[in-house]
């Protein structure tokens, strides 16, 4: 999922400045297009039927350090379908895979998980 949104971002003019480790919960990007505000990028998979979404708790302590960095954040919800099987929501076994991507979602003091 953070390799969709990294490629995503970059192709909207954004450079990368950090990169979060894959294996966290909500790995995270740190993204700004030149001399532009700093946009804090969180990112949340999940599998067909399942929907990510952002916990209260974290939109909470994301926000509590966002302005250290004067930086936007953002959410990434992206969510993977099974191409190969009747049943869209198991794994795939062989790497075929869509995922849906609707694009970046404010996060704010109104934000709701």
């Amino acid at each position: 999922g953070i390799a969709y949104v990294e490629e995503t971002l970059q192709k909207m003019g954004y450079s990368v400045v950090f990169r979060s480790g894959s294996r966290n919960r909500y790995p995270q990007l740190k993204a700004r297009k030149q001399n532009g505000k700093l946009w804090w990028i969180i990112v949340g998979v999940g599998m067909y039927p399942n929907h990510p979404h952002l916990g209260e708790e974290v939109i909470k302590q994301v926000l509590k350090h966002a302005p250290e960095e004067q930086a936007k954040v953002y959410f990434a919800p992206v969510m993977f379908i099974n191409t190969r099987s009747q049943n869209l929501s198991l794994p795939s076994q062989n790497g075929s895979f869509t995922a849906l991507f609707n694009g970046l979602v404010a996060v704010t003091n109104h934000s709701h998980p």
